[in-house]
């Protein structure tokens, strides 16, 4: 409805308004969605499409490759986001960030989320899971962002929880066990790189004068946004602005911030980057938008917390890391970052992949009428 009331731009077919990306990202989550669902998942690929999906984030490291191997191995960017490269070129006279190979590390530690589970991981006759896990998350926090410690915290808190380890000894011992790693955190924080001391900026420990610096800035930066964004909600609350911005307009910001005469974030709030889940929703598709999207976030959480109450034991790992990892990023979305374009393609593929290993919406009912069968056949 936004696209048709004010257009949907696109650089690409020559218009003067651009913007028509996001439109892509949704209908593309849309098309993936229909895509995963149109053919439930035979039970010997199950575990092959979980892992291809899980694991695809691996891939983003190819871009942090590219922008450093030099100007040969450029065509890749044909291939892979140029997005993740660009924290890498734009951080090397600061905070120097790995955004690429982050993105690959937060993707490395949900496969051994979803491959072993927290039990798994956990196991002391096996400890170098654990060391694997610490591994992919070391790695992880070389992207520089605060998010990747809060995700993998409260994703390994709900799994926990979920597994029903806060009833065994492993309670105390992980507390203990947290207890002197935020001692050794406060005394030899600013030893770390600089990159993995800006994913903890947001704890109160000292930190190296450059990255506090960075992170000032950066939440000055946001709160100065939303003010920006608060201002002109009242215009648009009812029906929402759509994407599409004007090209001019947006080139004329860029030169502006760059002479020092606009603010820093002028360029983001043209282009409806909000860094807020919220605001990128709210803006551009109006209230109606939000509710919506609400109304399909509480509808997918219901059918993935079925899946996995009702769903075969054989993918119980399967159907727990999608429930979990749905419920700590739709959190997420609406509590500290998100933007509703990108990752709404996110949010229809977990829900779709569930979809199609539990071949629809699982119950007890369907669960008892599966046993009685079995039992009948046996």
């Amino acid at each position: 409805a936004t696209g048709a009331l004010n257009g949907v731009g696109g650089r690409v077919l020559g218009s003067d308004c651009w913007g028509l990306r996001n439109y892509v990202y949704l209908f593309g989550g849309l098309v993936g969605f229909f895509a995963l669902t149109a053919r439930p998942l035979p039970r010997d690929r199950v575990w092959q499409a979980a892992l291809l999906f899980v694991g695809s984030g691996i891939t983003t490291a190819i871009s942090d490759f590219a922008a450093a191997a030099g100007p040969n191995f450029y065509f890749l960017f044909a291939f892979f986001h140029t997005e993740y490269a660009m924290h890498q070129l734009t951080s090397a006279d600061s905070v120097f960030r790995l955004a690429g190979v982050g993105n690959a590390g937060m993707a490395a530690t949900a496969l051994l989320f979803l491959c072993l589970g927290i039990r798994g991981l956990l196991e002391w006759r096996r400890p170098w899971r654990l060391v694997a896990l610490l591994v992919c998350l070391g790695i992880s926090l070389l992207g520089g962002f605060r998010s990747t410690v809060v995700l993998f915290l409260l994703t390994f808190t709900v799994l926990f929880f979920m597994e029903g380890l806060h009833r065994t000894i492993l309670l105390p011992l992980l507390l203990s066990m947290a207890v002197m790693l935020g001692v050794l955190t406060v005394n030899y924080a600013e030893s770390l790189p600089l990159s993995v001391q800006r994913c903890i900026s947001f704890l109160p420990v000292r930190l190296n004068p450059e990255v506090e610096h960075n992170a000032r800035h950066s939440l000055e930066w946001r709160l100065g946004m939303w003010r920006r964004v608060a201002e002109e909600l009242p215009n648009h609350f009812w029906t929402g602005k759509g994407y599409s911005f004007d090209a001019t307009q947006y080139l004329m910001a860029n030169e502006a911030v760059r002479r020092g005469e606009a603010e820093s974030y002028e360029s983001f709030f043209i282009s409806g980057d909000f860094h807020n889940g919220i605001l990128t929703t709210l803006l551009p598709l109006g209230v109606f938008g939000l509710l919506t999207f609400i109304w399909f976030g509480c509808a997918c959480l219901r059918v993935l917390f079925l899946n996995y109450r009702w769903g075969d034991p054989d993918f119980a790992l399967i159907n727990r890391f999608l429930f979990a990892a749905f419920l700590v990023r739709f959190g997420y979305f609406f509590t500290f970052y998100g933007s509703f374009s990108r990752d709404f393609g996110w949010f229809c593929g977990y829900v779709a992949l569930s979809l199609a290993i539990n071949h629809g919406v699982r119950t007890n009912v369907n669960t008892a009428g599966s046993e009685a069968v079995g039992n009948q056949a046996a």
